[in-house]
């Protein structure tokens, strides 16, 4: 009986490597997947490929920044800040958000930091018209007297 146990367990030992066994080893080399020259041009070009094409599309992102800026500019010449306070800093926030995700890579949410900035720098140009915003005249003549205590 100790023969039997023993010779089953080397028999499990020697099959392990057998090719015999559904666990062995193929015998030989497998072969191993297509890699020629073929397959890695192709991985370059269409890698270069992508990094070309976002390159591409930085310049017109970059260039609605440069645009939203200089509106900016304009907006706050006209006297934005003292008539459309709150237009003007969301517009400048959006501004920085899209310069931001810009340099983060992601143009998506650029571009919609730029959607909202443009809504509020045309709402602060409206706001801050001449005929809207202009400077109130100064009065001249004698004040109010001070309040009695």
């Amino acid at each position: 009986m100790l023969k039997r146990t023993i010779g089953r367990d080397a028999r499990w030992l020697r099959g392990a490597g057998a090719p015999s066994s559904p666990f062995a080893p193929p015998r030989g080399r497998r072969p191993l997947p297509a890699t020629g020259v073929k397959s890695r041009g192709a991985f370059i070009l269409t890698l270069a490929g992508l990094a070309l094409s976002g390159c591409a599309r930085n310049a017109p992102l970059d260039a609605r920044v440069d645009q939203l800026a200089a509106d900016l500019a304009e907006v706050e010449a006209l006297g934005a800040m003292r008539c459309a306070p709150r237009e003007l800093a969301i517009a400048q926030s959006q501004l920085e958000f899209a310069r931001l995700e810009r340099e983060q890579g992601d143009t998506a949410r650029s571009l919609a930091h730029l959607d909202v900035g443009d809504e509020n720098v045309r709402a602060a140009k409206l706001l801050a018209a001449p005929a809207l915003c202009a400077t109130p005249p100064e009065v001249t003549g004698p004040s109010a007297p001070p309040p009695a205590p």
